[in-house]
């Protein structure tokens, strides 16, 4: 049995909340733009080294995704019989391995929710309202973090992580518009100190987050509706930040 690395855990925190496994091959596809440069240069190392294993990025313009299949048997069997991962369906009843849920190393229960923090959740900012300062209630300083899922059981095992290593958080139901879909159920972990603590012991290993973190550290705000691009050039001075809040 390969023995659980951190870096098999984020893998497994990635197809948790973005993969699919038939009988013959599993995938991971992503935004062909904010998530490129994390398949091209995170997820496909963290193969290489957990598996020993080149894969082959390509994008998927039917579906607008980018990512890659993979057939080894070696990974399969692993996903199947050290992960607990089954082929077919997933997305009402995923939860967090047992063998990562278990482990006496906090590195891989942290490295599982950096994984789905990477594939299917989200660092967003807004604004204070009441009686905020008028650079408060113009500018998006307040940083919040969200995790999703229609599987309840993954979302508090995820807040079961959290709470272990000291970051608060909580849990709404948002229900669905469509009586025929379950509800989605979403972690949020909020505010200034909470994300600066998450960012502290978990990180953000997809650019798509770390480019807004650091534009929060750098301002003070992170404006909202930005493509990684502007994010890059507001923070190599090419853009100005500013240019995100004219008009009324």
């Amino acid at each position: 049995m390969q023995e659980i690395t951190p870096e098999i855990s984020e893998i497994a925190g990635v197809f948790a909340a973005d993969g699919s496994m038939q009988e013959k091959h599993i995938c991971f596809w992503g935004n062909p733009i904010e998530d490129k440069e994390y398949y091209d240069n995170v997820l496909g190392e963290l193969f290489k080294k957990a598996f020993g294993i080149e894969i082959r990025l390509h994008e998927k313009k039917s579906n607008g995704v980018y990512g890659f299949y993979v057939c080894k048997k070696h990974v399969l069997d692993y996903f199947k019989n050290e992960l607990g991962f089954k082929p077919g369906p997933k997305t009402y009843t995923v939860q967090v391995p047992k063998i990562i849920l278990e482990s006496n190393d906090l590195k891989i229960q942290k490295a599982f929710v950096q994984g789905f923090m990477s594939a299917d959740g989200c660092l967003t900012f807004y604004k204070r309202g009441g009686t905020a300062s008028n650079f408060n209630k113009k500018y998006n300083v307040c940083p919040r973090i969200m995790l999703s899922s229609v599987s309840e059981k993954i979302i508090l095992q995820l807040q079961e992580i959290l709470n272990k290593i000291e970051i608060n958080s909580f849990i709404m139901k948002a229900k669905s518009a469509n009586p025929k879909w379950k509800d989605n159920i979403i972690l949020y972990v909020n505010g200034t100190e909470r994300v600066k603590r998450w960012n502290e012991l978990i990180g953000f290993s997809n650019p798509k987050d770390k480019t807004k973190f650091e534009i929060f550290k750098q301002f003070g705000f992170c404006p909202l509706k930005t493509s990684i691009f502007q994010r890059y050039k507001i923070l190599n001075n090419e853009l100005s930040i500013y240019d995100f809040y004219q008009g009324p």
